[in-house]
């Protein structure tokens, strides 16, 4: 899945899953990020903190 399909997928889970929490967990470079969000804020924040774990930064 393309980083964009996956931003779409999940701004489409964060508009329908409201008070729900969701769990991103993101595997690279041998490594693994494990997040939780609860709002759209969050689910924002949580994308971006994964894209710069991807990146390496």
């Amino acid at each position: 899945m393309s980083l964009a399909n996956f931003k779409k997928l999940l701004g489409y889970l964060g508009d329908r899953l409201c008070n729900k929490t969701i769990e991103l967990e993101v595997e690279a470079n041998d490594k693994k990020l494990k997040v939780k969000a609860s709002s759209r804020e969050e689910l924002t924040a949580a994308i971006e903190q994964a894209q710069k774990f991807v990146a390496g930064n």
